[in-house]
């Protein structure tokens, strides 16, 4: 089988996670969350607005992450739209990722030999929990530490932060 015969044919296992991405994506990008009384029960619904998902969890990582006196600035009009497009992007990632798991498993097995399959499956989901694991650190523990520390030098100059 040729390179380009091998590249089809992982294109076409793809497709499976494409079809849960790009739904996701836009959902994302397009729906943001309102709160609706029905029955005197208050539910969360999604609803298509500008205030999406993704500009919500932008927001949600500016309140956790940067000080109280920092502020998000937007220099040309098309940043705030492409900070939610790599959001929305992140987002519908990280939910669709056991597809693109599946996927890759999926393809990548029939070139396995049993004790190999059986390696791969033994260590994906403690791959899957370190990861998490250490996104987790980075975001509540690195990141905080890491932002402090740049803006020290940008209140050395005297620079607005």
């Amino acid at each position: 089988m040729t390179i380009f015969e091998e590249a089809r044919r992982f294109g076409k296992s793809m497709i499976g996670f494409l079809y849960v991405f790009v739904p996701l994506f836009i959902f994302f990008f397009a729906f943001g969350l309102n709160e609706v009384t029905l029955g005197g029960k208050t539910l969360t619904l999604p609803y298509p607005s500008t205030q999406s998902i993704a500009s919500d969890v932008i927001a949600r990582m500016q309140d956790n992450l940067l000080g109280p006196g920092i502020k998000i600035i937007v220099t040309s009009p098309f940043d705030a739209l492409s900070a939610q497009i790599i959001a929305s992007m992140l987002l519908a990632f990280i939910i669709s990722l056991p597809v693109f798991l599946y996927k890759l498993v999926s393809f990548i097995s029939p070139a396995l030999y049993a004790n190999e399959k059986r390696a791969v499956i033994k260590t994906l989901f403690p791959s899957i929990l370190l990861f998490a694991l250490g996104a987790s650190f980075a975001y509540y523990f690195l990141a905080p530490v890491a932002i402090r520390f740049l803006y020290s030098y940008a209140d050395a100059l005297g620079a607005q932060s």
